[in-house]
């Protein structure tokens, strides 16, 4: 208890300890030095009292900002010390150690370092999952990303299966046999799904989010996400690009053998499909449906929907 109170007690007055101990030292110091010989106006202690309370006075009033500026100054100087023996010890070893493994080593050194830049992830939308086109271009290797689903993009799907409608319960049902289909040909260790929050309404935006802030690329036939991943700077990968660019190349004034399958929209307009899905709007042929013709290719329609051919039948000479 008593040395509690003597810390306590320490602590309260070490200000004024201090000062006097510092005046009666300068005290001494001046009488010893100079004011011994040299009285102040010819009265002894007059000069030393007036150095002594100089003193008291200083570091009473400014004696801990005294000591915090000089201990500042004291260890920044020390660090600047220390950093730099570090500084200089570490040059040295981590010369040392090059040195060491060229000499162990030369041709891995002198050979260039070759890095592999791993690719962004790239995330599905529920359109692009549907569409089923995505497992053909993963399984020939020109994705090489991880996959990423969306959970609110595997929960749109499994609401569209149990749907009452017919159309939309099947397009769901779908959806989910292709994602599993998805994932086996993406491998575990490249296919993952992803908790997004967001609402029902708000799934494009997750989804456009998420891209931005995980540098990712999203991969969508959905026209509408189209333009808006692309207006907020997401790199987007739309199948029917990618299946248009591949496409054989086909020209105005090519013949072509189709077979017409269904009306079209105008009179006397009937449909027909390549072997890739490409649509052939053919003109005055209502009376060759489900009939094998050659037709004249007349001009091709490129949009990022698709791919639409217009042609006519061909006359025979």
């Amino acid at each position: 208890m008593k040395f509690k109170n003597f810390s306590q007690f320490a602590r309260r007055y070490s200000r004024y300890i201090w000062s006097i101990g510092l005046s009666i030292l300068g005290f001494l110091i001046s009488s010893f030095s100079y004011f011994k010989e040299n009285h102040f106006f010819g009265y002894p202690y007059v000069g030393e009292s007036f150095v002594g309370a100089f003193l008291f006075l200083i570091f009473f009033f400014f004696g801990s900002a005294m000591v915090k500026a000089i201990g500042t100054w004291f260890t920044n100087v020390m660090r600047r010390l220390v950093m730099g023996a570090l500084y200089e010890f570490w040059r040295d070893q981590s010369k040392k150690l090059i040195e060491a493994i060229k000499r162990e080593s030369p041709r891995n050194v002198q050979e260039p370092l070759k890095m592999h830049i791993p690719a962004s992830p790239i995330v599905l939308d529920t359109s692009s999952i549907i569409d089923g086109r995505i497992i053909g271009v993963i399984k020939s290797g020109f994705l090489d990303g991880m996959i990423v689903v969306p959970q609110n993009v595997v929960d749109e799907l499994q609401y569209m299966a149990d749907k009452s409608n017919n159309m939309k319960r099947q397009k769901g049902r779908r959806g989910l046999d292709l994602l599993k289909e998805i994932k086996d040909a993406a491998g575990r260790k490249k296919f993952v799904v992803v908790n997004i929050k967001s609402k029902p309404e708000d799934v494009d935006k997750s989804l456009i989010n998420y891209c931005k802030k995980n540098h990712a690329r999203i991969a969508t036939v959905d026209f509408n996400l189209n333009k808006a991943a692309q207006v907020n700077g997401v790199v987007v990968l739309n199948i029917n690009n990618l299946a248009n660019e591949v496409k054989t190349n086909i020209l105005p004034g090519e013949i072509l053998t189709v077979t017409p399958i269904q009306e079209g929209k105008e009179p006397r307009q009937t449909l027909a499909y390549l072997e890739d899905g490409t649509m052939i709007v053919v003109k005055d042929s209502a009376e060759y449906i489900g009939k094998e013709k050659k037709v004249v290719v007349e001009k091709i329609l490129q949009t990022s929907a698709g791919r639409m051919i217009f042609a006519t039948i061909m006359q025979s000479s």
